[in-house]
């Protein structure tokens, strides 16, 4: 099934969800990660 959107990122990121509640929470948290360990190089 191809659904076609003028956003398919929102599709991709709707069939993440649903497939991969889990992997999609794992995903987030790893991002949060990412995202802190780029805070505390800005200061150093």
């Amino acid at each position: 099934m191809f659904l076609k959107s003028d956003k398919p990122e929102e599709i991709v990121l709707a069939i993440l969800a649903g497939k991969f509640k889990e992997k999609y929470k794992i995903i987030k948290d790893v991002i949060e990660k990412i995202t802190e360990l780029r805070k505390e190089r800005r200061k150093l």
